[in-house]
């Protein structure tokens, strides 16, 4: 496939549109399909599951806002919502074929088996208890929600031996505990690669001792919790622990006084790695520790990021709060910082979008774009290549301000078809970075 490259910033908006529509034309056998509850004119479905049963890789569901059915996912297409936060996928009833029904411990979304050349992208939807196992192709979340009116003990997103799991512009925050027998998670990685990008994740509140039976209080839940060898790579996020439960100033026992301590924002063990880059507002930071009444005190405040033995965190930007626990891994701090790279604006066909590269002032800058993810390691440089580029747009150098703003026209593509982007970053001769990607999904 022919790559463009490119160093004047006009001719680049220019090579986008004729580099980028010719692959709308090339795809035009994909169909597009409607889904909206109440059904109607020009309407192809009322609910998702046969919308995706019936859809084939590459086609694309348009989804107006209201309540759907849980669902599997294992083929390439797009489900976007056409107001982001407004399709909101639900489990009060029925669960997904094959699994237990009204189950709060259940998912209402899995994506399972997707294969090596297929892309999932899921835009605007709004879910509590999402699975991702054994997915050799990318899954792409972008503006995903969670529903946090509903308060489970299994993690809002599991992810289980994927190659490229994304998630960008997405705000995730569990709702409070509702049990003492473990600490919940809200993002568990199991040998996998995860990237989140301009996004948060927010523990919820541990269980006080008045709401629970054995009176005793929970910790707060833990954001990110990375086991199996997973790589996970946070880009101008904030990972917040949940506030640990409170104790009972009305009880008489001591034991029902004490109080327990927030969770931690990311752990990582078994070798995990984790690589996090930013802006000082950008934090991780320990949930705060619930409200004592004892003398003999309760939970204690702990450290904001957990490494056990062989696990690894590259830090740069950011803020961590509380402290970095070491229990046998490995921690430091790249000096100047790691760049990064988000999406601002909404990318409707025609319309102005920026890509934003945060890096050091004087890097040479350069960014690639493209229509497919892909997970291409390289030698001598951290992140790996991320997006199979059609253009290379050469932006000259980082300012004095160590910020840069591209600022493009979105090319006339139809909704939902996808963009991806990467800069890359000349610090020095021998040291060059890269970014995490931006994704963009016209809408």
């Amino acid at each position: 496939m022919s790559r463009w490259i490119l160093d004047s910033p006009v001719r680049s908006m220019l090579a986008l549109a004729l580099t980028l529509v010719p692959l709308q034309r090339a795809s035009a056998q994909n169909m597009t399909w409607i889904v909206h509850p109440g059904g109607g004119f020009g309407v192809h479905f009322t609910d998702l599951p046969p919308a995706v049963l019936a859809a084939s890789p590459g086609d694309v569901l348009l989804v107006h806002g209201g309540t759907y059915s849980p669902f599997l996912l294992d083929k390439g297409i797009t489900i976007l919502a056409l107001v982001p936060g407004t399709v909101v996928v639900s489990n009060s009833g029925s669960g997904i074929q094959g699994l237990p029904e009204d189950s709060s411990l259940e998912p209402t979304l899995i994506i399972q088996d997707l294969p090596a050349d297929q892309t999932a992208v899921l835009s605007g939807i709004r879910a509590h208890g999402i699975r991702v196992d054994d997915c050799a192709g990318a899954v792409l979340f972008d503006q995903l929600t969670d529903n946090t009116a509903v308060a489970l003990s299994a993690p809002c997103l599991r992810i289980l031996d994927c190659l490229d799991v994304r998630l960008a512009r997405s705000p995730i925050q569990t709702a409070p505990a509702t049990s003492t027998l473990e600490v919940p998670v809200v993002i568990r990685v199991e040998g996998s690669r995860l990237e989140l990008s301009s996004s948060s994740v927010t523990g919820g509140k541990g269980l006080s001792c008045e709401q629970n039976a054995s009176k005793w209080a929970s910790q707060g839940t833990h954001g990110i919790f990375a086991q199996q060898g997973s790589r996970i790579h946070i880009s101008r996020s904030s990972i917040l622990g949940g506030e640990g439960g409170h104790g009972d100033p009305n009880s008489g026992s001591c034991w029902s006084c004490l109080w327990e301590s927030g969770g931690l924002a990311l752990g990582l063990s078994d070798a995990s790695v984790a690589i996090a880059a930013g802006l000082t507002s950008d934090k991780f930071q320990t949930g705060a520790n619930g409200t004592g009444f004892c003398p003999a005190g309760g939970g204690v405040t702990g450290a904001a990021v957990v490494l056990m033995t062989g696990a690894v965190f590259r830090h740069s930007g950011l803020s961590v709060v509380n402290g970095v626990y070491n229990g046998g891994g490995t921690q430091f701090s790249p000096s100047p910082p790691d760049p990064t790279l988000e999406f601002v604006g909404t990318p409707h066909p025609g319309m102005p979008v920026t890509l934003r590269i945060y890096g050091k002032p004087g890097a040479a800058c350069s960014l690639d774009m493209g229509r497919k993810p892909i997970v291409q390691a390289t030698p001598f440089t951290e992140v790996e290549i991320l997006v199979e580029a059609l253009a290379t747009l050469h932006l000259g150098d980082i300012p004095a301000s160590g910020m840069l703003d591209f600022v493009f026209n979105v090319p006339n593509l139809t909704l939902g078809s996808l963009l991806v982007a990467q800069a890359n970053l000349a610090y020095s001769p021998v040291d060059r970075r890269r970014t995490n990607s931006a994704l963009l999904v016209v809408q």
